[in-house]
Order: structure tokens, then C-alpha cells, then sequence
């Protein structure tokens, strides 16, 4: 007997977000490191507010909803390995940031935002990232209020150690919390399909001009030719009547390309007129008291 296979477990969120930046590192540069991580959830103001004024590339969705930053001591330690191959064991020296800095960190940051989207697939973290894209930079951290909307964002923080060095630096990626799923509504797809059918269904209507009562004698005495009078009817009372009599509509009768046709309006209101009412059936006069009293006969 073939007895199903236990699900794969879901890996801790924590584990996966470290192996991920070590991975992109070691692909790119082939550098040890070692990182420590820290999650946290803070609205847009405290976002921009803890950003230093190093590389931050957006995040989108179609617009932008995220960042990914690096610390100048980061965007030293990525123009470092590109340049002259290793990192040094000392601080740089402060200096703004250039369009170069950005163009150096910019293919480390889409390394490591491909490693993340691949290493959270069995996490709980799996649709943080789900449909987000590469976008464009931000100058400076004064932007991201005016870029990404007031909400709250899950801010994950990338603490980073060369190897044997003293050399530390900080990667931040923030997005707002992955939205709850929503309960599915309940399908009305049997529904539509039972109503497209009865629309479908052809229907029969009859359409009464007028209808009289003839005698028998009458009806078998009808040949080609003969005129039957139709007291009351108009063309403009048509009834539009189903198999059971039952008037759906009102129409007048015309023409439409050479055939007989009714043009369905509006029922008529209904008027009143003038009915001469008979006069009552006359009653008997009374009968006298006396008559009308039992006297009894005489002895």
C-alpha cells in the first residue's frame, strides 16, 4: 500500500533571508560574509527617517511600493570588490554618492533581490515578494515619503560582516506585509448558465386581434370570400397573448418588410365612462293594515 509522502516543512523566514544575501555574495564576488538579520514593521516616515544616505533602488508593483538600500559603507565595500578585487580592512573615507556608486550596485541589489524571491518560495514569507520588480532609484531618503504610500512596511535589515575584517554594513529591504487572501465568493456561474438557458428557450405568443362567438350553423355555412364582421376591434389592441391566454403585452398591428407585424406599446390607462344604469325593478305596493292583518273566521 502506497502511503502519501509528508509535506515539505516550511523553513523558518529568518534562515532563508540570510542564506540569500551569503548566496549572493559568494555568486557574485565569491567573498565570504556573514549576516544577521532583523525584521521589524514601521510606517513610511520611520522608513525614510532610518535610511542613510546611500544607494536605494525602488521596488513596483506597477508603481512603486518598495526600496532596497545599501549603506555607504556597503556601496564602498561593493565599489571596492569591483575595482580592486577585495575589500579593504578599514573604513572609507565619507563621500556623496554618484550616478557610478548606483550603476556598480545595482546588479548585487537585482542578485540579491532574485536569490530572496527564490529562497522565501517555502516560507511564510513566500508572497512578500510576489509580482515585484526592479524599478527606479531614489536620490535620497527625503524621497521615499513622497514616493511610497502611507502605510506600514515590513523592513528587514541585513547586518553584514567581510569575512576576517572589521568591515560592517547594513542592507535594507522593505515592502508593505504580503495582503491577506480573501474569501472566495461564491461562484454564480450555475446560475448565469440556467438563466442563458431559459433566455434560450423559444416561446410561443399568439396575436389576438378580437375574438367572437359564431353558431355552428353559421361557421360550417363559411366559404372563400366571406365577410365576418369584427364588432370592436382595432388595430390598435392587439393582444400578445401565451399558450394559456394569458396577455404578456399590448400591440398595434402594422408591417415590417412586407410581412404582418406587431409593435409592442405601452398598455393604455384605463378610462372611465358613462354606464346608464336600469331602473330598479318596481316593488309591489303595500297591502292596507287592515288586509294585511289576520282576523280570523267568523263562528
Amino acid at each position: 500500500m502506497l502511503r502519501k509522502p509528508p509535506d515539505a516543512p516550511v523553513g523558518t523566514p529568518d534562515r532563508a533571508l540570510r542564506l540569500a544575501i551569503v548566496r549572493a555574495f559568494d555568486r557574485m564576488f565569491g567573498v565570504p560574509v556573514s549576516v544577521d538579520v532583523a525584521l521589524s514593521e514601521v510606517d513610511v516616515d520611520d522608513l525614510a527617517a532610518s535610511l542613510s544616505d546611500g544607494v536605494i533602488i525602488g521596488l513596483d508593483r506597477g508603481i512603486a511600493v518598495g526600496l532596497l538600500a545599501c549603506d555607504p559603507p556597503l556601496v564602498a565595500a561593493l565599489t571596492q570588490m569591483q575595482t580592486i578585487g577585495r575589500v579593504v580592512d578599514r573604513d572609507a573615507a565619507p563621500r556623496p554618492i554618484t550616478a557610478t556608486d548606483r550603476a556598480l550596485c545595482l546588479p548585487f541589489l537585482a542578485t540579491c533581490f532574485d536569490d530572496l524571491v527564490g529562497g522565501l518560495v517555502d516560507t511564510d514569507l513566500a508572497d512578500w515578494l510576489t509580482a515585484v520588480t526592479i524599478g527606479a532609484a531614489i536620490t535620497t531618503p527625503r524621497q521615499v515619503p513622497m514616493i511610497l504610500a502611507a502605510t506600514t512596511y515590513r523592513v528587514v535589515r541585513f547586518a553584514v560582516r567581510f569575512g576576517d575584517t572589521s568591515r560592517a554594513a547594513e542592507l535594507v529591504i522593505a515592502l508593505p506585509p504580503a495582503p491577506k487572501p480573501q474569501a472566495k465568493a461564491p461562484s454564480t456561474q450555475w446560475a448565469d448558465n440556467l438563466r442563458q438557458s431559459v433566455l434560450e428557450t423559444h416561446a410561443q405568443l399568439n396575436g389576438i386581434l378580437a375574438r367572437i362567438s359564431l353558431p355552428l350553423s353559421q361557421v360550417e355555412g363559411l366559404s372563400v370570400g366571406d365577410v365576418v364582421p369584427l364588432y370592436g376591434a382595432t388595430v390598435g389592441a392587439v393582444r400578445l397573448e401565451g399558450p394559456d391566454e394569458t396577455c404578456v403585452a399590448m400591440g398595434r398591428l402594422g408591417q415590417m418588410a412586407g410581412q404582418r407585424a406587431v409593435r409592442i406599446e405601452p398598455a393604455q390607462p384605463a378610462q372611465l365612462s358613462e354606464v346608464t344604469v336600469a331602473d330598479p325593478p318596481r316593488q309591489a305596493a303595500p297591502l292596507p293594515l287592515s288586509e294585511a292583518v289576520d282576523t280570523g273566521s267568523e263562528t
